[in-house]
């Protein structure tokens, strides 16, 4: 599988999960985070991200 660019920030799991799902179908590697703290920073760089998500945010 290839690379995640797709990131889905969510705090409700039954919408995450119903979106990674769906974006899986489409053959799209997704990471799911419930929190915007759960992304390493240092790590990753605005630009790696081809597309964002983002449901409820606590």
């Amino acid at each position: 599988m290839s690379e995640s660019r797709i990131l889905v920030i969510d705090s409700e799991g039954v919408r995450a999960e119903r979106t990674v799902a769906l974006l899986e179908f489409m053959d799209l590697n997704p990471r799911w985070v419930t929190d915007v703290g759960d992304i390493d920073i240092a790590r990753h760089r605005v630009n790696d991200w081809m597309a964002l998500v983002v449901g409820t945010i606590e």
